[in-house]
């Protein structure tokens, strides 16, 4: 039987770790998370939130440290491989999603990809993985993978295909404007709000149309 991934898109600030760590609470699920993030913040250091839930360095957990080396070529050192891996991910932008829904991009990231959820699998025993990065597009690319039965779920103003819906526009302007304010949130220097309300309302509205075409395709049960 092959791996499910259920992969949760939507804008920033959705409520999307909430939904995956529930889920995580089902015998068999395991919520990796941001997974998108894991070579730039994990390995390379030059995002946000490196350590992992046990407290230490992500390329130090007995975990992550395992998951970030799967795929490496035997001739490229873990931080070489970071380095390609994030190269290899700006051909697979949110923008890039219709072009990638067509045919998966031509480089190292589709079988990247792929290595690191089966090595999530083999290190936890677990038969669903739940896959919060957000990026339509790798939603979009997971429906390439062999092995991979596809799931998704937008997070965002409106439900699609029965999605749940957790957060309103104005709410995530809100919690925006509230990490933008607090002090060692490290998502706030990446994802600031507009500036404008009314532009913050209407990007999850995007991010949902977006998400619309991997949804169509890789339909959940129940869709």
């Amino acid at each position: 039987m092959g791996l499910t991934v259920l992969f949760v898109t939507g804008w920033c600030r959705s409520g999307s770790t909430v939904f995956g760590n529930v889920l995580a609470e089902i015998p068999g699920v395991f919520h990796a998370g941001e997974l998108r993030y894991l070579w730039q913040n994990g390995v390379l250091g030059t995002g946000s939130n490196r350590r992992c839930g046990c407290g230490v360095d992500l390329v130090d957990c007995p975990l992550w440290s395992k998951v970030a080396d799967a795929g490496r070529p035997a001739d490229r050192t873990l931080i070489e491989h970071a380095t390609d891996v994030v190269g290899w991910q700006r051909d697979c932008r949110t923008r890039h999603t219709g072009r990638v829904l067509r045919r998966p991009p031509a480089n190292g990231w589709p079988q990247t990809l792929l290595a690191t959820y089966r090595a999530i699998a083999d290190q936890t025993g677990a038969s669903v993985i739940v896959d919060s990065s957000k990026y339509a597009s790798d939603a979009a690319l997971a429906t390439h993978l062999d092995e991979i039965q596809a799931g998704v779920r937008a997070h965002g103003p409106r439900p699609a295909c029965g999605d749940l819906f957790l957060a309103e526009p104005q709410g995530l302007h809100r919690s925006a404007e509230r990490a933008e304010t607090a002090p060692g949130i490290g998502w706030a220097s990446t994802w600031p709000p507009s500036g404008s309300p009314k532009r913050d309302r209407m990007r999850p509205y995007g991010c949902v149309m977006r998400t619309s075409p991997p949804i169509r395709v890789a339909r959940s049960p129940g869709c």
